[in-house]
């Protein structure tokens, strides 16, 4: 057995315990625990509306340490051309495309929805084999791709519940609602995908317990937990959440139920994200030199303006048309995490010869204080810039959360304050102005609800603006206007239950039974299970009732009700964070 040397403090970063901690997983898996145990009251004490700002504290530095990494020193900007300015700009063309080209910004979405979990598993990966070679323990090649093979298999039963054709065992939506973009699923059929799945299945338990008994040979366990802590870690994110979509089991567990997927993700996330600034608040330390507090408050801000600044420039009324709830946030969180991505899988390569000598083996000079360090009015600058940018990325989500909560509760003059201080950052929304609409409406003020609705079209046409309006229209006796608005949602949705439904009653009380008839029936079909369709449609299907009978009758039964009484969903205002990949 080739033994580690014992007592090497070399072995740590920061130490066993926020090691362990923190780039092991540990905590995580105390987060885990807590929620498999409690998961009801972990969600009602750290609700998921909370996420926007554990991102905003966790996940936007970690997105800022990789821009501090390449493009801080002028030595690496040079050495990393390739992805820093090359891949950056072609990235940068790929997102402005894709906000006018439904099927490019799909295929970036999902590019990046596959592509995540094997980020995640790369890094797993990475720090695992540190902390092998950092104990001296020797990886021979077939330990090391045994090794490696856990890591990938655990990815590939992941990815395969992403892209097959039956919808029972997808990790993701097939269409992102509400935005103009799709999953673009590579549609593996069912036949094939299920013995892939199986095969790596049976390929991660060979590589496990293979590899795990190799490495025993070589080394004691202690020197071992790290890297095995981090197996452990990457099945918990990966191997099982795939295999219980898969399988379709374990639902009973919170962590692995389909309700709460997203909120279990959202500790995967935050696990990866102090994974990341753990090792890499490290590096830089023993690079760089600088105190902790200053680098990390360089990668918020950094992060902060990488988030914050694309969105804002290419809102509507800016350089894009897209509302930032309609896709351009999706879009947007799709590339700043693909260029996170590329640039990750250049910057932190082990066999690297500067990354490895600082990783893997004992550092023996102190670093300088701040090589190629900025001083006077332009670091000034910097700073105050980047201190405004994140001023206004936790303003615009503090506003969105007071306002979703204000909403929640009825208040709507609090909901308003919050729609018109979002204008400011660009984070205006159709859904949004649809509310404040309702909200006018109810209260008797037509015009200022007809004026939401123009501003929602004016934003991005959709199918619930112009019901809405078509509603206002038909209730104010102005019959052939609603009629043209009900119809414009339908060319925008032609499945539309609501707008089918609204237009079927207004021809029918106008004497149009047959095309009454249509429009219900195919509302009847999208929603069967809905009484007051089936009850229209049961009118228009009497032979030989007079218009003005249909009209005393139509009006009796039914004045003009909105989605809320016909059992429809409303849509509400998004966060401000995009969706997970997971």
């Amino acid at each position: 057995m080739t033994q580690a040397t014992a007592g090497n403090d070399n072995r740590w970063l920061f130490g066993p315990v926020p090691d362990l901690l923190l780039g092991c997983g540990l905590a995580y898996v105390v987060v885990f625990a807590v929620q498999a145990a409690a998961g009801p009251a972990m969600r009602e004490a750290l609700p998921y509306h909370l996420a926007p700002f554990l991102t905003l504290l966790l996940g936007t530095p970690h997105y800022g340490a990789t821009l501090l990494r390449v493009y801080a020193h002028a030595q690496d900007r040079q050495r990393y051309a390739l992805v820093a300015v090359h891949a950056t700009v072609l990235l940068a063309l790929l997102f402005a495309a894709g906000l006018h080209v439904a099927w490019l910004g799909s295929f970036l979405i999902t590019l990046y929805f596959s592509w995540s979990p094997w980020h995640y598993s790369g890094q797993n990966y990475g720090v695992a084999v540190m902390f092998l070679r950092r104990r001296g323990i020797p990886l021979d090649p077939l330990t090391k791709r045994l090794l490696y093979g856990t890591f990938l298999l655990s990815f590939v039963l992941v990815f395969l519940s992403f892209h097959g054709v039956s919808k029972a065992t997808h990790q993701v939506p097939a269409s992102f609602q509400g935005t103009i973009y799709q999953f673009l699923s590579l549609g593996i059929p069912d036949g094939v995908r299920t013995p892939l799945a199986a095969l790596a299945a049976a390929g991660y338990l060979g590589c496990l317990v293979v590899g795990v008994a190799r490495l025993l040979r070589m080394a004691r366990l202690g020197d071992l937990a790290p890297a095995l802590l981090l197996i452990a870690i990457q099945a918990l994110w990966f191997l099982i959440p795939g295999a219980a979509a898969w399988w379709q089991t374990l639902r009973g567990l919170d962590p692995f139920s389909p309700e709460h997927r997203a909120y279990a993700f959202l500790w995967v996330a935050t696990g990866h994200f102090v994974q990341y600034l753990w090792i890499s608040t490290w590096y830089s330390q023993a690079t760089d030199g600088g105190g902790r507090a200053r680098y990390l408050m360089k990668t918020l801000l950094a992060g902060a303006a990488l988030w914050t600044v694309p969105t804002m420039l290419f809102a509507p009324g800016m350089l894009g048309r897209l509302p930032y709830d309609f896709g351009l946030s999706l879009l947007a969180s799709s590339m700043v995490n693909l260029h996170h991505f590329v640039l990750d899988g250049v910057i932190w390569k082990l066999r690297d010869g500067p990354v490895a000598r600082v990783l893997l083996r004992p550092v023996q000079e102190a670093p300088p204080a701040d090589p190629d360090g900025r001083t006077g009015w332009l670091a000034g600058l910097g700073w105050g810039v980047g201190l405004a940018v994140l001023a206004l990325s936790a303003f615009g989500r503090v506003e969105t959360y007071l306002g979703d909560r204000a909403g929640a509760r009825g208040d709507s003059a609090r909901f308003a304050q919050a729609a018109e201080r979002r204008v400011w950052l660009g984070l205006d929304s159709p859904r949004t102005r649809v509310s404040l609409a309702h909200n006018a409406a109810q209260r008797g003020n037509v015009a200022a609800a007809e004026a939401e609705l123009a501003k929602s079209l004016a934003l991005f046409p959709t199918a619930e603006a112009h019901v809405r309006r078509g509603e206002l229209y038909e209730q104010s006796g102005r019959h052939e206007l609603a009629l043209g608005e009900y119809r414009a949602a339908l060319t925008i949705a032609p499945d539309d239950a609501t707008a089918l439904y609204r237009l079927g009653v207004l021809q029918l009380a106008q004497g149009d039974v047959a095309g009454a008839r249509d429009a219900l029936e195919r509302a009847a079909a999208i929603a069967p299970e809905n009484k007051l369709i089936a009850l229209q449609l049961e009118r228009a299907s009497k032979p030989g009732r007079a218009p003005d009978e249909t009209r005393r009758s139509n009006a009796e039964a039914d004045p003009a009700p909105g989605m809320e009484e016909l059992g429809l969903p409303e849509e509400t205002p998004d966060g401000l964070e995009g969706r997970s990949p997971y």
